[in-house]
C-alpha cells in the first residue's frame, strides 16, 4: 500500500517520496517496506538509521532522511496502522472448536460468575465468585 493511500486512510498528510509499505516495524525489529510510530526525537536518530523505510510521527516531528506521516493523534494512528496491516484479520479458521475439547487450569484460576465457557462445558471443581 502507498504511503499516501495511509495518509488517506489516517485522514492526514504525508512527506516525502510515496513508497509501498508493507507492513509495521516498531524499535526491536525493524524492517525494509515498513513504517515505524516514532514518538519522540529520543528515538528518530536511532530509528533514521534503521531499515524502517517511512515513520508515523506526531506534528511538529519531522525526519530529514525517510518520508513520513504526519497526524494529530498518533496513538490513535498507530492503532489503525495495525489494523491495516493485520495479517490476520481475514483469515477463517480451518478447524471448528470441539464440544469434548478438555482445558485444565491451575488451583489459582477463578472462574467468574457470569463467565460463558461454552455448550458442553463440563467444570469439575472451582470456585465460582
Amino acid at each position: 500500500m502507498k504511503l499516501s493511500e495511509i495518509a488517506k486512510i489516517l485522514g492526514t498528510t504525508f512527506n516525502g517520496n510515496d513508497i509501498e509499505i508493507i507492513g509495521v516495524s516498531d524499535l526491536n525489529h525493524q524492517k525494509t517496506g515498513t513504517i515505524a510510530y516514532v514518538e519522540s526525537d529520543k528515538y528518530l536518530n536511532f530509528m533514521e538509521d534503521s531499515p524502517v523505510s517511512a515513520f508515523l510521527l506526531p506534528e511538529g516531528l519531522t525526519s530529514s532522511k525517510k518520508p513520513y506521516i504526519s497526524t494529530k493523534k498518533p496513538k490513535e494512528s498507530f492503532a489503525k496502522l495495525l489494523d491495516i496491516f493485520d495479517k490476520y484479520k481475514n483469515i477463517k479458521p480451518i478447524l471448528k472448536p470441539s464440544p469434548f475439547e478438555v482445558v485444565f487450569c491451575e488451583d489459582h484460576v477463578k472462574i467468574e460468575a457470569g463467565a460463558f465457557l461454552s455448550l458442553l462445558t463440563t467444570v469439575i471443581s472451582a470456585t465460582i465468585t
